[in-house]
């Protein structure tokens, strides 16, 4: 069964790693490295935001042997620039050496943040010509 839990993240379209607490990636699938390029080695190189990356790894650091966390952040990615993603780690202990390690996936949500963020702004523009229209 191992040997398809590797089979099946090899081929998995999410990019999901697997790091030391400190955020060093010792192992990627395809997608992460096709993502994120195979010679990056820091997970928190490519946070737009190093102190979100921090306090994500901290968070699992902090929460014990199941500790999970998620968050909504921009990355670096190796050919289109930066994006948005949903990345989540649950932390856990490496079946090899049995130290804590971290699984960690990301989604790419780039569009949908896009959409999410130009709405907002079309709210605040209607609640302005609201008021607008009220004062007059």
């Amino acid at each position: 069964t191992a040997l398809r839990s590797v089979e099946s993240l090899r081929h998995l379209p999410v990019a999901a790693e697997q790091l030391t607490l400190e955020g060093e990636v010792v192992e990627r699938n395809p997608a992460a490295g096709a993502l994120f390029g195979v010679a990056d080695r820091a997970f928190e190189s490519r946070f737009v935001d190093g102190a979100e990356a921090r306090r994500f790894l901290g968070g699992l650091q902090q929460g014990g042997v199941r500790a999970e966390g998620t968050v909504t952040v921009q990355l670096r990615t190796q050919k289109q620039g930066v994006r948005w993603f949903v990345v989540s780690g649950r932390r856990s202990l490496d079946p090899v050496t049995n130290q804590p390690i971290v699984l960690a996936s990301a989604l790419d949500v780039d569009r949908l943040k896009q959409t999410e963020l130009a709405l907002q702004g079309l709210h605040r523009e209607a609640e302005r010509a609201n008021r607008v229209k009220s004062e007059f």
